[in-house]
């Protein structure tokens, strides 16, 4: 199996912890993302991208609840 990026990384590029990112897939925002042999997961940019604005998002929700963004959210699970 080919190698993705860590989850260290993603927590680099995205801007969000690493138990962020775990909580996020647990929660069913972002797709699962593949393992490999020994059971790491992988992540692609698609999924920095999309940790990224679940991110900016949720912040944003914080500060100003948008009823359009909220279904944008949820469209995500």
């Amino acid at each position: 199996m080919s190698h993705g990026i860590a989850i260290g990384k993603v927590s680099e590029a995205s801007g969000a912890k690493v138990t962020t990112v775990s909580y996020y897939e647990q929660i069913g925002l972002p797709p699962t993302p593949p393992r490999t042999d020994s059971g790491r997961r992988t992540y692609d940019r698609d999924n920095i991208y999309r940790l990224t604005f679940i991110r900016h998002a949720r912040t944003e929700l914080r500060n100003r609840p948008d009823p359009h963004l909220v279904a944008l959210l949820a469209g995500l699970t």
